[in-house]
C-alpha cells in the first residue's frame, strides 16, 4: 500500500482498488490484489454464464 501511495496511487471509493490517472499518457490504472481481481470476475461473468446455460 505505502508503494502505490507514494507513486500517487488513490483509493477513494473502494479499499480494494487502488487507481491513478496519468494525464499526459491519458490512461486510467488500477491496482488489485488477486483475490480482489478474481472476485469481480466471478461476479461480472455469472450473468453471462447463467444466460448461456439457461440456468
Amino acid at each position: 500500500m505505502t508503494v502505490l501511495r507514494n507513486h500517487d496511487f488513490k483509493n477513494d471509493w473502494n479499499p480494494d482498488i487502488y487507481v491513478r490517472y496519468r494525464d499526459n499518457e491519458q490512461i486510467f490504472i488500477q491496482a488489485m490484489g488477486y483475490d480482489t481481481l478474481v472476485a469481480h470476475a466471478k461476479k461480472r461473468n455469472q450473468a453471462f454464464f447463467s444466460v448461456l446455460f439457461g440456468e
